[in-house]
Parts: C-alpha cells; sequence; structure tokens
C-alpha cells in the first residue's frame, strides 16, 4: 500500500508495506516521469539527504527517490537488517512504484546499500554512481582508509562492539539541541570546497533536518548503521556488470580517495573521477555534474570494461 504524509521538510514523505508488514519510508521528487534514480546516505542522514534544489532535478528530468533506511527516520526497523535485506526492500519497493529499471547512487557508507543493489538486482539495477564510496572493512589494514570521527566509529564497532552503546548515547541524545554546534564542529575538520557548500543556507538546514530525522529513535539505528559499515558485505564486487562511476574528491577528509581506487580495482566494469577540487560533500558541490553522469549513463547503455 501506499500512502502520504506532510513533514517538516517541503518533500512529502511517502510510504510502502511491504511483504512483512513493515513500512518503509521515503520521499519521490523531481520529474515524476523522468529517469529513476534512488539514492543512499552515509551513516548519518535520512531521506531528507539530497541537494534540496528541485528545480536541477526538472531540468535534468531526473525521478529521485530517496529512502529512510529500517529504523532510520520514518521507516520501522527491521531486526534482520543487512545490505543484502536492503536490496529486496529496495526490489518491492520499486515494484509498488511499477518502476523496472532504476539507477543508484551511494554517497559514503551508502555505496555499500547501492552496490547491494546492484548485485542482488541485476537486470533491474541500470548503473551505480558512487561519491566518497567508503570501502568494506575486513580487517584492520582496512582502517588506513578512514579518518576522524568515521575511523574512531569503525573502530569501536568492529573492536570493542559492547562500547559504542555508551559513547554514541550521548551524541543522539543532545544532536536535537546541538545539530548547529555540531555542524560548525564538523565543518572546522572540511576542506575550503566543503565550508562553501554550508554556507548556502538550504543546504545547511537541509542536512540539519536530515540528520536530526536520521538520528530522531535514537541510538539503536545509528550503531547498527556503524556495525553494518564495519561488517562484510555478503557480496563480491567482482560479481557486479552494471557499470559503476565512482566520483572521489582528492580533499576528502574522513574517506581517502585511494578507497574509491581499491573499489574500482575489484569490478569489472567501473571508472574512476577523483576531483582535485572537491572534499567530502562533492554530492552537494558537484550536484549537477553527478546528475549528469546518470543521464549519460541511461542514454548510452554503455558498458566501460567490454
Amino acid at each position: 500500500g501506499l500512502s502520504s504524509a506532510p513533514s517538516a521538510s517541503p518533500h512529502f514523505v511517502r510510504f510502502v508495506t511491504l511483504a512483512d508488514g513493515r513500512r518503509l519510508a521515503y520521499v519521490d521528487r523531481g520529474d515524476p516521469n523522468g529517469i529513476p534514480l534512488v539514492f543512499t546516505r552515509g551513516v548519518l542522514g535520512s531521506r531528507l539527504t539530497a541537494h534540496p534544489d528541485e528545480q536541477v532535478l526538472l531540468d535534468k528530468r531526473i525521478r529521485l527517490l530517496v529512502p529512510d533506511r529500517p529504523g532510520s527516520g520514518q521507516s520501522d526497523p527491521n531486526p534482520q537488517h543487512s545490505l543484502l535485506s536492503w536490496a529486496e526492500d529496495v526490489r518491492q519497493w520499486m515494484a509498488h512504484l511499477s518502476i523496472n529499471r532504476w539507477h543508484m547512487m551511494g554517497f559514503v557508507n551508502g555505496a555499500a546499500y547501492a552496490l547491494a543493489c546492484a548485485h542482488q538486482l541485476p537486470t533491474q539495477v541500470m548503473s551505480v554512481v558512487l561519491t566518497s564510496a567508503a570501502p568494506p572493512v575486513s580487517g584492520i589494514s582496512d582502517l588506513r582508509f578512514f579518518h576522524g570521527d568515521l575511523k574512531y566509529g569503525l573502530m569501536l564497532c568492529r573492536y570493542s562492539p559492547e562500547l559504542a552503546p555508551h559513547v554514541y548515547s550521548l551524541l543522539t541524545k543532545t544532536l536535537a539541541s546541538r545539530v548547529h554546534q555540531y555542524f560548525n564542529d564538523t565543518l572546522s575538520a572540511l576542506p575550503e570546497i566543503d565550508r562553501q557548500v554550508f554556507a548556502d543556507q538550504r543546504i545547511r538546514q537541509n542536512e540539519a533536518d536530515s540528520v536530526l530525522e536520521g538520528a530522531a529513535n535514537g541510538n539503536p539505528t545509528f550503531i547498527n548503521e556503524l556495525f553494518i559499515a564495519c561488517s562484510d558485505w555478503g557480496f563480491e564486487l567482482k560479481d557486479i556488470h552494471a557499470p559503476l562511476s565512482f566520483w572521489h574528491g582528492k580533499l576528502d577528509p574522513y574517506v581517502s580517495w585511494q578507497a574509491s581506487e581499491k573499489l574500482v580495482a575489484q569490478c569489472p566494469n567501473a571508472r574512476l573521477q577523483i576531483l582535485e577540487d572537491a572534499g567530502q560533500y562533492l554530492i552537494y558541490s558537484h550536484w549537477p555534474q553527478l546528475l549528469d553522469e546518470v543521464v549519460g549513463l541511461d542514454a548510452s547503455g554503455v558498458r566501460w570494461n567490454t
């Protein structure tokens, strides 16, 4: 069943009821007859994570679909939530919308969710654009690709999992009262190009709303996201044959561009664009170019490495 309800954001929240009775919340933006693009966010965020500009979606004829993952935002939790169960949620969601084929875009840890869909739904996912992609953490050596808070979070969840809920309970509890302080702290660690992104009040407010909505259900969801991010993905990149386009900022302070290089080397049909002047938030600073990439992939049905 489909239903929608107003939310604080200009984007209506809609719901689909999955086979097991769980509700999945999402927004459906842009051109309703445009190229379907499912966007998956990083660890902290929600269905509101994506550039707030509607006009660029209309201009480029993109239908942008952004979900709340299970347990976050307004989606019901799934006790068995994993990357592979997520791909099945997406399959059911798209079937409800009568969308047969679509593109994916994954941001930071959302890359794993987008790639899981490409792996599990090879006839339906036409391409994946990956921005600031975080690699799987299969051992301590993989942590070299991460920096700052993200590195500490992954290290904690992988090697001291029993401590993680205590460490993060404070973060999620106080986030609502200090979300703008959180941003100021975050911005101080970012390169100039990312700071410029958040000088745009609309983007800053949108990101604040997204983070608050994502953290609304408190700690368990956030911790669960980190646990999934530091566990084995459960599938092999070499088995994904859809075209994959990796974009990574050279100045990304959280996930090293070498991570994307490593991922691309494992994929049979992938290419990499390293952007000298981009940081973590190229999802905002280069949004029109990323959408152009999706449009190009849609039109050409390209296969790069065949």
